[in-house]
């Protein structure tokens, strides 16, 4: 019998999961199209001299079992550098650490009943392990009942404009649950690739490759019944489509079925301007800083050299500096990548004033994160209103948030899913 043939819509490491298991069956004839000329999606890496890093912060935690295997199955798993590290969350240039219970209790930001509140709060949003009653709670009252409202406004106010740029009655009160008991989970222990993120999801690209087809600098612009046409008018024929491109840029080239618009309308996203740069000023010992008030023009800074020393290609130390915005028409958005430099790097030099970069590279990120809103439906595995069509993707894996653990898990499950069809 003649294999069947299955395209998949993007090289993230959500297709290159679920285009490594379907090739593995033996079973189909699978092609990824990657508009890029590097696989990865949001884990693609730029160059720095001789070194390579991810354009966004990306790091392993001890509770990322799939990421974990995947590390392990393709020959890294001692080259995984493990680190005991920190968040810090700033208030009026003093630092505060909050990843525990005992760090709420010297947090004298608040009264000492709003902190015996949320040291209980953080206790039992870690022992509840199902939050789907809460999916539909607005976060806000929800809060304001468990903590108070001094430290509502205080600390998830102010995270919920830094984090999506909206009210914090706008996320969904399991979701942000969900959230902080992932966060308390998973707790201080880091790692990252000392050979660099880049040489995992190549080893993944060059085994599936080696089975299937791998088009990068391939971009789908056309999606019909039965083909994927790309921009240069080639066409890939196919039995099956798995989508893992954000739901909003199917939509706008889909011609499949009237019914995707409902099947993934309700699909949201948020932009993120972002950057990754380096220098021989060390800003913090904390891996994480949070830089709540006075507010800044980012959200935070990852220091990159605490998980990965010596990283930099000249012994520099690397930081991340991310914004997540609340849309298009934030002002900050509607900057381009220069005129964002001199606002980031204008703030930095509010925490050092000698602050100098060695090196900078900023980038937009239209699709950076789903946006868990309130009534959040995370699509089914396969559609609905499409036949052959299925999905895979951190989207569809509510209420977990955006990690290599959750892409990797969602093309894992997709796979698993078509595999069936094709037995």
């Amino acid at each position: 019998m003649s294999k069947k043939k299955v395209v998949i819509l993007g090289g993230g490491l959500s297709g290159l999961a679920c285009g490594l298991r379907l090739a593995e069956t033996g079973r189909a004839e699978v092609t990824i199209l990657e508009e890029r000329d590097q696989a990865g999606g949001l884990a693609a890496s730029i160059r720095v001299k001789d070194k390579w890093f991810p354009m966004t912060y990306h790091h392993v935690l001890s509770v990322d079992h799939v990421t974990r295997r995947f590390v392990k199955e393709f020959g890294l798993h001692d080259d995984l550098a493990w680190k005991k590290v920190q968040t810090a969350y700033f208030f009026h240039n003093r630092r505060y650490l909050l990843s525990r219970p005992r760090h709420i209790l010297a947090f004298d930001v608040l009264s000492p009943l709003d902190r015996l509140r949320m040291a209980a709060f953080g206790v039992e949003c870690y022992l509840r392990r199902d939050w789907s009653a809460f999916k539909d709670v607005p976060a806000d009252g929800w809060l304001r009942k468990k903590i108070g409202a001094r430290a509502t406004e205080l600390l998830f106010e102010r995270l919920a404009e830094m984090k999506f740029g909206v009210p914090l009655q706008e996320l969904s009160a399991g979701w942000l649950g969900s959230r902080l008991r992932e966060t308390a989970g998973t707790g201080e222990d880091f790692a990252y690739p000392r050979c660099g993120l880049k040489t995992l999801i190549d080893r993944i690209a060059a085994r599936f490759a080696e089975k299937g087809a791998l088009r990068l600098g391939t971009e789908a612009v056309r999606v019909e019944p039965g083909r994927v046409v790309a921009a240069t008018g080639e066409e890939f024929p196919f039995d099956f489509l798995v989508s893992t491109v954000p739901p909003p840029v199917l939509l706008r080239m889909q011609r499949l079925a009237g019914g995707l618009g409902e099947e993934l309308g309700t699909v949201k996203y948020v932009p993120m301007a972002c950057a990754i740069f380096g220098s021989r000023t060390w800003l913090s010992d904390c891996y994480w800083n949070v830089y709540m008030d006075p507010p800044l023009s980012f959200g935070g800074i990852f220091n990159h050299s605490v998980l990965a020393p010596g990283c930099g290609p000249d012994g520099e130390f690397v930081y991340y500096l991310f914004s997540y915005l609340g849309g298009e028409d934030n002002p900050i958005w509607r900057r381009d990548e220069a005129q964002l430099k001199d606002l980031h790097l204008g703030d930095v030099r509010k925490l050092d004033a000698g602050f100098q970069a060695e090196w900078w590279h900023e980038f937009k990120l239209r699709y950076a994160e789903p946006f868990f809103t309130r009534g959040y439906q995370p699509p089914p595995i396969r559609s609905r209103a499409a036949p052959g069509l299925f999905y895979a993707g951190v989207y569809r894996m509510f209420p977990q948030t955006r990690t290599m653990h959750t892409a990797l898990a969602s093309g894992e499950q997709t796979a698993a899913a078509l595999a069936k069809e094709l037995a």
